[in-house]
């Protein structure tokens, strides 16, 4: 799994002057290697714009989602959508530490 820093470079990286389309191709690809838990997706929504999700591809037991685990992540772009899984995982390793 890449460091937080590492994968804001490889967002970064991708961002040289391509089509819209050939960039989120890219987001999309380094999200789901970086998150193999997870199935991610980013469509249009007809009032927000694009919309990127992620869906835990595992149930979440009732002490994680105590422990603020969420199955399903939305945001407006794949920036936010990296920090919020990073926080996710976090959430999920410590919930199995927890006594």
């Amino acid at each position: 799994m890449m460091t937080d820093d590492e994968l804001a470079d490889a967002l970064e990286a991708i961002t040289v002057p391509i089509g819209e389309t050939e960039l989120r191709r890219r987001q999309l690809g380094v999200l789901r290697g970086t998150y193999p838990a997870w199935d991610i997706w980013q469509g249009p929504d007809p009032v927000r714009g694009p919309w990127w999700v992620a869906q835990l591809r595992r149930q979440v037991t009732e002490h994680m989602r105590r422990a603020g685990v969420r199955r399903r992540v939305e945001t407006s772009d794949a920036t936010e959508l990296a920090s919020a899984l990073a926080m996710q995982v976090a959430l999920i390793h410590n919930s199995r530490v927890a006594p």
